[in-house]
């Protein structure tokens, strides 16, 4: 890894070897960011990364946490209070568990992503409250069906520096918030009481290289300056920037009016033309998703920073780089640098805003992009507010905290600067608004040291692949989704086939045996994991399971595609077949979590790290196999069958000499549609009833039916023995009013 500190390669490790939550944290400049990009393309798990607002989603390229797991705005109790809210507290947007399950509106693939989460990524947790942590809880565990499992069984890595800007919260919502939390910060969520998470900090500084500046900043994040400290800072401290330190520097403000006033002033004040260039907007990408002003104005010697490392690779710029307007026109801006480095012409760069969509045939997380923000990279330099800082780099800066209103705003804005030499403090520190909360003290002291943290490793790995064999080996997903199918298509029969109600229930009956033997399994692995040196009988045991199970989910997904192929030419939408592409795709997945979990084994046996790399190598060879396995892609659809058709097509295959459950699976169908199709032919005398029914429960169902005078299946069932079927009944009826008697030939209205 580029952030090659021990630790932010044992927290790596964490991430994909166990399935504890993690905080990930460290001062401003240990490389947290790197480490974000870097996970995010080594793990083997499903992950989205997402921020607490628009500009934080934006910038670590994920999305909003409000927008993925569809939160209401406004305060979120963890409990149902009854009736101790009125009108007056309704109308200030509080939720609670019951009114935040019914603004649930989740399409199904929302539902599927969210159900096939492993890995939830949070950047700038610190700006997360805890009340929002637990609404976060609150739908992973309801859309997971594990409500007694902390986030659904979701694994969080949350990524943020609590000494910096804290979560916001107005003083009318923490009137009742208060009643539930102590205080905000993500931490003191419920979700969290019986387990706090894995506390690791990243501790290698790359952004400074001077010891004293260093020990400085580390003692202003923790509010115990000492007199060295007091000095270096004096000497730093001005009320009147003379214009050598204020040449190149940037101002860096606590209020955004401070900043936009000094910018505005210092651009009129420059002779010359002002350039006004409008961003290209497409898509879906509201206003406050902007990362920067718009329109963008400039004038030609303006002071600009760059707010993007160079895209090009070249490494011309990067984020928080200043740098001087030396050319500008209404279609090209050329910026020069005082460091000696070549002139560049901005070329625009594209934001874009994203959501996370799932694959239904691969499980693939895919980002699918809403909207798009074209710009210039750059925003006026002269101020900024320290919250904008935040990632950014600058060599010289001057700097006002006397008014800071935050615990970390005075440490965030001095870590912007490299060196102790390009600080120019105008005022003195604040004397209030520094000292960081106790609280954070407290939930500091979680953090364990790195010999502690590598011990436990190996018992949360074990734990891990546990926890995953359940979810491999569990089923119930699969016959979840053919119950939603047997439900399709709602009111809108134009949208639905006869034969997805039959076949479905017969492929979730079908799906009970090898979901009870997966039952077995699973408890036989929990006693395995409690016996001494278990390793080599697990992977015995699910090397076994993998050859049970596989070919078994292999014919589920081919009996799928016939009933596809059956059902094409008959239908007036595609809906149906695209919710079987779901489901057989469902099935794809099962079967990749159990090779994964086979992978996870043995690379925990040679202690080894599982990635993404090696788990999509054994995905594309299952893909290529199940290419060659499935139709060939754009075979022509089926003609629509004519009415009686299909019942023909039936007929002639069991003249052929197959049996009623070897053309179901053939055609695709349901046993009782081929059964229906069979007795229809019964009825017109071309078979006999008795080829079906055995003579001694043909006679009894005619003397039940003679009795009862009545053809309704479920009423002479009622009188019979549980050793008869619907079909034994539906055969023998339709011989009965044949034209044809199944024993003389003549009818028996004759």
């Amino acid at each position: 890894m580029e952030s090659s500190s021990q630790n932010a390669t044992l927290a790596a490790t964490y991430v994909n070897n166990t399935g504890s939550h993690i905080f990930l944290t460290g001062k401003a400049g240990t490389g947290k960011t790197t480490f974000l990009k870097d996970i995010v393309s080594r793990t083997h798990k499903r992950s989205i990364v997402a921020a607490p607002t628009g500009v934080a989603a934006i910038n670590a390229g994920g999305v909003t946490l409000h927008s993925l797991f569809q939160l209401p705005f406004g305060a979120f109790i963890p409990e149902d209070p009854g009736g101790l809210f009125g009108r007056r507290e309704a109308e200030q947007a509080v939720n609670t568990p019951v009114s935040l399950k019914k603004q649930q509106k989740m399409g199904s693939n929302k539902r599927r992503l969210i159900r096939e989460l492993e890995l939830l990524i949070i950047d700038e947790v610190s700006m997360l409250r805890a009340d929002v942590m637990d609404a976060i809880d609150l739908v992973l565990r309801n859309i997971r069906g594990k409500r007694k499992t902390p986030f659904g069984g979701v694994q969080l890595l949350m990524i943020g520096d609590l000494l910096q800007l804290p979560p916001v919260v107005k003083d009318q919502e923490w009137s009742y918030l208060s009643n539930y939390y102590r205080n905000l910060f993500f931490f003191n969520a419920h979700a969290f009481h019986h387990q706090k998470p894995v506390y690791i900090e990243l501790e290698k500084i790359y952004r400074q290289q001077d010891q004293d500046f260093i020990n400085l900043l580390g003692h202003l994040r923790e509010n115990r300056l000492d007199k060295n400290d007091m000095e270096l800072l004096r000497q730093r401290t001005t009320e009147h920037p003379d214009e050598e330190q204020a040449h190149k520097a940037v101002y860096l403000t606590t209020h955004n009016h401070q900043a936009n006033t000094i910018n505005e002033e210092r651009l009129h004040t420059l002779p010359g033309k002002a350039f006004h260039y409008k961003a290209s907007i497409e898509g879906d990408f509201p206003q406050y998703y902007f990362p920067l002003d718009e329109p963008l104005v400039l004038k030609k010697n303006a002071q600009v920073m760059f707010i993007k490392n160079d895209h090009t690779g070249q490494q011309r710029y990067y984020n928080g780089k200043i740098g001087m307007v030396k050319k500008i026109s209404a279609h090209k801006v050329t910026v020069s640098f005082d460091d000696g480095t070549e002139d560049v012409v901005v070329e625009h760069y594209t934001w874009e805003r994203k959501r996370f969509t799932m694959d239904p045939e691969s499980g693939d997380v895919k980002e699918q992009v809403l909207g798009q923000f074209e710009q210039y990279p750059l925003r006026l330099a002269w101020a900024i507010t320290i919250h904008k800082s935040q990632g950014l780099t600058f060599e010289k800066a001057i700097i006002d905290i006397s008014r800071a209103f935050a615990p970390g705003q005075a440490y965030v804005a001095l870590s912007r600067l490299r060196t102790l030499q390009g600080l120019t403090l105008k005022g003195s520190l604040p004397s209030h608004g520094l000292t960081p909360d106790k609280c954070l003290m407290d939930f500091a002291k979680n953090k364990q040291e790195t010999h502690t943290l590598t011990k436990n490793l190996k018992t949360q790995s074990l734990q891990y692949i546990k926890e995953y064999l359940a979810v491999a080996f569990d089923f119930g997903e699969l016959s979840y989704l053919l119950h939603q199918y047997s439900r399709l298509p709602g009111k809108n029969k134009k949208e639905s086939h006869p034969e997805q109600k039959p076949w479905a229930v017969e492929t979730e009956m079908m799906l009970k045996d090898p979901i009870q033997v997966a039952r077995k399994f699973r408890v036989q692995m929990e006693h395995l994991f409690n016996s001494p040196d278990p390793v080599d009988k697990i992977q015995e045991r699910t090397m076994a399971a993998k050859d049970y199970f596989d070919p078994i989910l292999r014919s589920f997904s081919q009996r799928i595609h016939s009933h596809m192929g059956a059902i094409k030419g008959e239908l007036q939408t595609g809906k149906p077949l695209r919710e079987l592409e779901r489901l057989e795709g469902a099935f794809f997945i099962q079967r990749q979590k159990i090779y994964k979990a086979l992978q996870l084994i043995e690379y925990y046996k040679n202690g080894r790290e599982l990635t993404g790399l090696e788990v999509e190598k054994q995905t594309k060879h299952l893909r290529e196999e199940r290419l060659k396995e499935r139709p060939a892609a754009g075979s022509p659809s089926q003609p629509k069958a004519k009415p009686g058709q299909s019942a023909q097509t039936s007929y002639e295959l069991y003249r052929e000499g197959k049996t009623p459950e070897q053309i179901a699976t053939s055609r695709g169908l349901a046993l009782s549609t081929i059964e229906g199709h069979l007795a229809q032919h019964v009825a017109k005398g071309d078979l006999n009833a008795l080829e079906f029914v055995e003579k001694r429960k043909h006679d009894q169902i005619i003397k039940a039916h003679k009795a009862l005078k009545t053809t309704k299946l479920s009423e002479i069932m009622a009188v019979l023995g549980s050793e008869f079927t619907y079909s034994d009944i539906r055969f023998t009826l339709a011989g009965y009013f044949s034209s044809k008697d199944p024993k003389t030939g003549v009818s028996p209205a004759s």
